[in-house]
């Protein structure tokens, strides 16, 4: 059985139903597979103590300064955490609207390795809540975690995550479960989709 599908006219409608305290993860690498205009529409519906799961908190250099991100939604007020493998600018020019409020102690960011993000996503999707991985031990990223050696390798555990509504742009849709994705977009946005428990949101691009 296919999940539920239903078309909104507005991406407005789309996030009405989020509820303050939600979880939402975000597909994106980069700009590629951002849900800019998702984005936009919870900011605009004002959420609040969301925690927000993605690769970073802002698209990168060739994201207009204009365009809808993360950001927008926290300044806005609406995010109390952040779960994200870049929580830092990559460059030292770059400032992150988040690294301002990290400083301030409005909001906590949590730095997650890229692997262990997306198989927390998918292992969250499989109905895995946990695993352990052999990334970051050995740093502050491990600490408090339970270790074990497995073959030879030392590994901590990891919790797979919440429940979460999780947005993405597709390339077309047959039904709710089965999005398309396009090359770099395939990289995530399947996990994301997977590790849904809520509603899925995807900005469906018609090709061609």
């Amino acid at each position: 059985m296919s999940a539920k599908s239903k078309i909104f006219s507005s991406f407005a409608e789309a996030v009405r139903d989020i509820p303050d305290g939600a979880t939402i993860g975000f597909g994106g690498f980069a700009v590629v597979g951002m849900p800019i205009n998702l984005y936009g529409a919870v900011a605009a519906q004002g959420a609040k103590g969301l925690t927000c799961v993605s690769n970073s908190t802002r698209g990168g250099a060739t994201l207009p300064p204009e365009a809808p991100d993360m950001g927008q939604m926290i300044q806005n007020g609406q995010v109390k955490k952040v779960v994200c493998a870049f929580t830092a600018p990559t460059r030292a020019s770059q400032r992150l609207v988040l690294t301002e409020y990290v400083e301030k102690g409005l909001i906590e960011a949590e730095l997650v390795p890229q692997g262990t993000l997306a198989e927390r996503m998918r292992a969250a999707g499989a109905g895995i809540p946990a695993f352990y991985t052999p990334t970051a031990v050995g740093t502050k990223l491990a600490a408090g975690k339970e270790e074990r050696v497995i073959d030879g390798t030392a590994m901590f555990g990891v919790a797979s995550g919440d429940e979460f509504f999780a947005m993405a742009p597709a390339a077309g849709i047959e039904d709710l479960a089965l999005p398309g994705y396009q090359l770099p977009r395939r990289s995530r946005l399947p996990l994301a989709f997977a590790a849904h428990a809520e509603p899925v949101l995807l900005h469906v691009l018609r090709i061609g």
